[in-house]
């Protein structure tokens, strides 16, 4: 076949119109006709809905992404949502490692295996955004790896000092109460050393009136008087409150680096917030000791911390009935400490001063 044989070949469908011939007519070539005519008509359907489904979802996409809330609004939102937030998980948090204690498992495996979820959680969350709302999302971190290990490991450190203060035989449930708001004036103080920002009169009034609270509430215990709710007696019952509220320490630090790392404008609070429960899980995993500590933990020998832990791990995935309550409150403190966290990551990211 020569080269003016090939130019004569018949056109096919998937053939380009050969230069010049754009004008060419094929709608009445028998070839081309044929094979669109073999075109299965449910593939013809399925990529018609494909292909309106995918222009749906993108203007649903616009439509979000053109929606502006006043910063204000957002503030107050977060802080809403903080704080029920962390109300919920205040209040599950003694319920889930007395529940724990009761079955002889002990706070820490409480916080071993609720941590575990934590960036699961927060990845999936990622996973979902980076699919469905921001294809052009990097799990890589824009902030320094040295800052979310040291929040992952101060947060570790907040919540095992908690969890080993907060069963109701050693700090009481009222006392829980009031001294989580010191958190506010350590995360001050902590600002003012760490970032060097100043304190407001209304910071400082806040402050005021919390010590003062705290005083009211701690008075029992300063002055031996009749009291009740539970709680450790003597030495003990001044001990475990001051460890519970000392836990809050930590949390304040996190908050003031986590706020240092986030004001860079290209940090993500989301991918931030992921990575720092990594490095908190695996600084909950070396502080395994802390359960040998006499007086502190419970583990009294290597064999007991491995009961403790096996039992723990029954009840947490339900397999035992006779502990069923404990997933419950298991997944109602892992919900809230999310919900809790992610809004507080946001506020920061967010929040003016």
């Amino acid at each position: 076949m020569g080269p003016k044989d090939e130019e004569r070949k018949p056109l096919l469908y998937h053939d380009t119109i050969p230069e010049g011939n754009e004008d060419h007519d094929d709608t009445n070539n028998p070839l081309i006709n044929s094979h669109k005519q073999d075109i299965d008509p449910s593939l013809k359907s399925e990529a018609h809905i494909m292909g309106a489904t995918k222009t749906r979802l993108e203007k649903i996409k616009a439509k979000i992404m053109a929606i502006t809330i006043p910063k204000k609004a957002i503030n107050v939102i977060l802080s809403v949502t903080t704080i029920l937030a962390f109300v919920c998980m205040q209040v599950s948090l003694p319920m889930y490692t007395k529940a724990m204690n009761d079955q002889r498992s002990d706070p820490y495996n409480a916080m071993l295996f609720s941590a575990f979820w934590f960036p699961w959680v927060f990845f999936l969350q990622l996973a979902f955004i980076k699919l469905f709302i921001d294809r052009d999302l990097s799990l890589k971190p824009k902030t320094s790896w040295s800052g979310m290990f040291i929040t992952g490991a101060l947060t570790a450190l907040n919540g095992l000092l908690i969890a080993y203060a907060s069963l109701p035989s050693r700090t009481p449930p009222y006392l829980q109460a009031i001294f989580t708001t010191t958190l506010i004036p350590f995360t001050i103080l902590a600002r003012l050393i760490i970032l060097r920002k100043g304190v407001s009169k209304r910071q400082l009034v806040v402050c005021g009136i919390i010590l003062i609270g705290m005083f009211i509430s701690v008075e029992p215990q300063i002055f031996g008087l009749e009291r009740g709710g539970g709680g450790s007696e003597g030495i003990h019952g001044i001990f475990w409150p001051m460890i519970f509220m000392l836990g809050f320490i930590p949390s304040a630090i996190a908050a003031v680096v986590t706020e240092k790392e986030l004001k860079n404008e290209e940090a993500n609070s989301m991918v931030f917030i992921a990575w720092t429960q990594v490095f908190m899980y695996s600084t909950v995993l070396l502080l395994f000791w802390t359960d040998f500590i006499p007086h502190f933990g419970m583990a009294t020998s290597p064999t007991d911390f491995f009961n403790r832990f096996k039992t723990g791990l029954v009840c947490q995935f339900g397999i035992d009935h006779s502990c069923s309550n404990v997933a419950g409150l298991s997944w109602m403190f892992i919900l809230s400490y999310c919900f809790a966290n992610l809004s507080n990551f946001l506020l920061i990211r967010y929040a003016e001063g």
